[in-house]
């Protein structure tokens, strides 16, 4: 009852009933005045069990745990990872089927993830059997519509999470789960083309310094685009520098600064005078 299925999660005390949802509404305040990427997505559970010798449930209890890469592009998707979830509830021992029934019932659901480039907390509630509510909460307590540019940001801001957390700091933690960042065809291609419309209306990279802090006091390189430099090592990681240039040439049409990330693609590529040729004519 403690866990899903390969999925560990923390427990909440009986007396601190939804504690981390709380703790979260309470750091909104810090993510709001602090540029980053945010924190890991939130996953809490209500999950309780019928009592087997009464017609009575037993208390709810809360779990909780974190995750990094999940896609979170609409509220299908979100949907999609609740009914992964239920699907791993753990079935009971032989000892406590003697005083419960023999299935846990996940009662109540939300999943949390934090868009940094409007600092808001988009909150999705699961509806039994299925579906969700979403709404968006900022740091004032302020609930918000939810629209689709905001899930387009949260999109971003999973895979920018999943690509620049160091591996090495969240090992350590049970109830931190990495999903590998693995994007289907179709998509990758509507995540990139999702990127190449927020630079062609100018939401990026006017948004750029809610996303990172200039620890160079000013003295980073003008093209230090922490989008573009993500999604950069993302096909380098894959040996995929001709899908990097192809990407990045459709950008620089947007975005001029693009070249830079283009014409290192050529260069990866072994195409030296056309990079040089890219960075001329940019």
């Amino acid at each position: 009852m403690d866990t899903l299925r390969g999925l560990p999660e923390a427990v909440e005390a009986p007396d601190e009933f939804a504690s981390s949802i709380e703790a979260r509404d309470d750091a909104l305040a810090c993510l709001a005045a602090s540029p980053g990427v945010g924190p890991p997505d939130l996953c809490w559970l209500q999950k309780s069990a019928k009592g087997a010798w009464s017609s009575t449930a037993a208390q709810p209890r809360g779990f909780y745990h974190f995750v990094l890469g999940r896609d979170t592009s609409g509220p299908a998707a979100v949907a999609a990872y609740f009914a992964e979830v239920t699907s791993l509830v753990e079935p009971m021992s032989f000892m406590q089927g003697l005083w419960y029934s023999s299935e846990t019932k996940i009662e109540r659901g939300f999943y949390c993830c934090f868009d940094p480039i409007t600092r808001l907390d988009l909150r999705s509630e699961l509806c039994i059997p299925g579906g969700v509510l979403c709404g968006a909460l900022d740091a004032e307590g302020g609930v918000h519509e939810v629209t689709p540019e905001l899930w387009r940001n949260c999109a971003l801001a999973s895979f920018l999470r999943s690509e620049l957390y160091d591996p090495e700091l969240t090992m350590h933690s049970e109830v931190l789960h990495r999903s590998p960042q693995v994007l289907s065809m179709r998509g990758e291609q509507a995540f990139l083309q999702s990127v190449i419309d927020m630079y062609a209306e100018g939401t990026l990279p006017q948004s750029i310094y809610h996303l990172t802090e200039d620890s160079g006091c000013g003295c980073n390189a003008e093209h230090m685009d922490l989008v573009l430099f993500t999604i950069f090592h993302y096909f380098g990681r894959q040996w995929r520098w001709q899908e990097a240039l192809t990407f990045f040439n459709m950008l620089t049409k947007v975005h001029t600064a693009a070249a830079v990330y283009a014409a290192s693609s050529q260069r990866e590529l072994g195409s030296f005078e056309d990079s040089f040729n890219t960075l001329t004519m940019a």
